[in-house]
């Protein structure tokens, strides 16, 4: 408790904000370990017309259960991770909307459509943007 009261500096009410935006983001790791699974079946049953792109995919699960462990733990020291994560799930979610029909869109959209929500809601409640002052302080 004394780590995230001294990286936050706000009272009480931002320690309780701060759990509940780092929970929001363990669970979205939590998530991800779901689609890691799920990208590992798919690559044992891929044809070697897809086995790279289903590997491809299933390594991008790794780096955002990273991304999401990280900002999780850390959520106002590492520049540019909150950032990415929205970045990358939110264009995921408008295209798989603008595709609509396409194999797979639909519970694309709705699964990313999720992580933008929750990711802005701890974004929010963790003041993540707070972790550009590392590189202010570095300098």
């Amino acid at each position: 408790m004394t780590d995230i009261r001294a990286q936050a500096d706000f009272g009480q009410r931002s320690v309780v904000a701060d759990r509940i935006g780092r929970s929001l983001m363990g669970f979205n790791a939590l998530l991800t370990v779901g689609a890691v699974i799920y990208g590992v079946t798919q690559m044992l049953q891929a044809s070697p017309d897809t086995l790279v792109v289903e590997a491809w995919r299933t390594f991008g699960f790794l780096v955002f259960l990273s991304l999401n462990l990280m900002v999780a733990l850390w959520p106002r020291k590492i520049a540019g991770a909150w950032e990415l994560i929205l970045l990358h799930k939110i264009a995921v979610t408008v295209f798989a909307m603008a595709v609509g029909g396409a194999n797979e869109a639909e519970a694309t959209a709705w699964i990313d459509g999720w992580l933008v929500i929750t990711t802005i809601l701890a974004y929010v409640l963790t003041r993540g943007w707070l972790a550009w002052e590392t590189l202010r302080k570095a300098q």
